[in-house]
C-alpha cells in the first residue's frame, strides 16, 4: 500500500460521508508515509534517539559533578566548645514533667563563606548530632518526643533544637537560582541553636557534664558535604533536688467558755502557729523560656535571667470542710467512750494577716527561698474557733488537716 502512495495512489478508500472520509484518508496517508521507511532508515532513527539520551545523561552527570560548595576567603568549619553556664540549679519535686529547667543559646559572632557552583539545584541544610555519648532517653511526651537524650542525671533530659524543631533534621535551605555564576553565601545567623534541659522523670541530685552532652553540627549538602559548624559542650551543671524536713504541727487552742460566742460567725481570738521547713536545700533557681547566651568569640550574656524557686502550701482537712473557701474545718468526732465533741463550731485557718486560707488549694507560702544549703523557714498562720450553728454544745474541739509543701 505504501508503494501505491509513492506512485501517486491513495492508501485508503474515500467514504461517502464527506469530512469523515477526508480525515480517514489523511490518517491512512500519514501511516503509509511512515511505513515507506526502510529497515535501515528505522534503525538509524532509533540509533539517533538512543544517542540523544546518552548525551543528555552525560550532560546531567557533568552538571551534578559541578554542583558543590567550598569554603572561600580563608574561612573553614566553625569548631567551638562552649562551656555550660548554669552553675547550680534547683529542680523542685513538683516541677511538671516536660518543663524546661535550663536553656543555653549558641550564637555565631563570626561567619563562614561558601562558594557554590552555578546552576539550578537545591542545597540541603542538615542539622545533626554526630556524637551522642549517652544516647536517647525514653522520653515520649511533649516536647520533642523521641529527640531527648540522656544527660547523666536521672530525671533530666537534653534536647538541642533550632526554630522549634529538635535536632537531627534537614531541609532544603536554598538554591543557586540557575545563573551562570557561582553563588556566594555568607553564613552566620543560621548557625544559632538552643540546648534545653527538661524534666523527664523523678529527679535525683547529680552533676551534668558538658562532655557527655550531644555535639551539634550543621552541614550544607549538594554533590559534596560541607560541615560549616560543629559545637561541643564543656563544664558542668550541678542539679539540686530534695525537700525540706517538715515536722508535724500541734496548735494548742486552749479552753473557751460558751459565752464567748454570741451567734453565727462570732469567734475567739486568733492563735498564732507556724509550719516549719527545716534543713532545706539551697534554692538556686532555674531557667525557663530563656537563659544564658554564649557566642563563638567566647563572650556570654543574659546570665541574670534565672527564675527563683517557689514554695507553695496547701491544707487539706481530714474531714469534710464546713466552708472551704473561708478555711473553716469540721471538728473531729470523739472516740467511743469519750466525752462527745462540741457542736455548732468549726476551726478556721488564716494567713499571718488574718485573711482566711482556702482549703484544698495551693497558695503562696510567703517564703523567699535563698540559695543557702541547710537553711530553715517558717510559714506563719493563725487559727480560731468560729460559731457555725445556731447553738453550741460544750465538748472537745479538735480538728486535723494535712499540709503539703509544693516545690517549684
Amino acid at each position: 500500500m505504501c508503494a501505491g502512495v509513492a506512485g501517486g495512489q491513495k492508501c485508503g478508500q474515500v467514504t461517502a460521508s464527506g469530512g469523515r472520509g477526508v480525515l480517514g484518508e489523511s490518517f491512512r496517508q500519514s501511516r503509509c508515509f511512515c511505513e515507506q521507511r526502510t529497515g535501515v532508515q528505522v534503525m538509524k532513527i532509533i540509533g539517533a534517539f538512543k544517542s540523544g539520551l546518552l548525551l543528555a545523561g552525560l550532560s546531567l552527570s557533568a552538571g551534578a559533578a559541578l554542583a558543590d560548595c567550598n569554603f572561600i576567603d580563608g574561612t573553614s568549619t566553625m569548631v567551638r566548645t562552649q562551656p555550660l553556664l548554669g552553675g547550680n540549679l534547683t529542680v523542685g519535686r513538683d516541677v511538671p514533667l516536660g518543663a524546661e529547667i535550663y536553656r543555653q543559646t549558641f550564637q555565631a559572632a563570626t561567619f563562614v563563606r561558601l562558594s557554590c557552583s552555578a546552576g539550578l539545584y537545591n542545597i540541603e541544610t542538615r542539622r545533626g548530632l554526630p556524637n551522642k555519648p549517652l544516647g536517647l532517653s525514653s522520653w515520649a511526651g511533649t516536647p520533642w518526643a523521641g529527640n531527648v537524650y540522656q544527660s547523666g542525671v536521672p530525671g533530666i533530659g537534653v534536647a538541642i533544637w533550632y526554630a522549634g524543631s529538635a535536632l537531627p533534621f534537614s531541609g532544603n535551605g536554598t538554591n543557586c537560582g540557575g545563573g551562570v555564576n557561582a553563588c556566594i553565601w555568607t553564613i552566620q545567623n543560621t548557625l544559632i541553636f538552643d540546648m534545653s534541659l527538661i524534666k523527664i522523670g523523678d529527679v535525683s541530685p547529680g552533676t551534668i557534664q558538658g562532655a557527655q552532652l550531644p555535639t551539634a553540627d550543621q552541614r550544607w549538602v549538594t554533590s559534596n558535604n560541607v560541615e560549616v559548624s560543629r559545637v561541643n559542650f564543656s563544664g558542668s551543671i550541678n542539679i539540686v533536688s530534695r525537700t525540706c524536713q517538715t515536722p508535724d504541727v500541734t496548735v494548742p487552742m486552749g479552753t473557751h467558755m460558751l459565752n464567748e460566742f454570741s451567734g453565727k460567725n462570732t469567734f475567739t481570738q486568733w492563735q498564732d502557729f507556724s509550719i516549719a521547713l527545716n534543713n532545706c536545700p539551697a534554692f538556686n533557681g532555674y531557667y525557663q523560656n530563656t537563659g544564658p547566651r554564649w557566642a563563638s568569640d567566647g563572650t556570654s550574656s543574659n546570665l541574670d535571667s534565672r527564675k527563683n524557686n517557689v514554695l507553695q502550701v496547701r491544707l487539706d482537712p481530714t474531714r469534710t470542710a464546713i466552708t472551704p473557701n473561708l478555711g473553716i474545718m469540721s471538728l473531729n468526732p470523739s472516740a467511743p467512750g469519750a466525752d462527745p465533741a462540741a457542736t455548732g463550731v468549726g476551726l478556721q485557718i488564716a494567713d499571718s494577716h488574718g485573711t482566711p486560707l482556702p482549703l484544698a488549694t495551693l497558695r503562696a507560702s510567703g517564703i523567699t527561698p535563698r540559695a543557702v544549703e541547710g537553711a530553715s523557714y517558717t510559714i506563719p498562720l493563725k487559727a480560731r474557733y468560729i460559731q457555725t450553728g445556731d447553738s453550741i454544745t460544750a465538748g472537745p474541739a479538735n480538728a486535723t488537716a494535712t499540709f503539703t509543701i509544693n516545690y517549684y
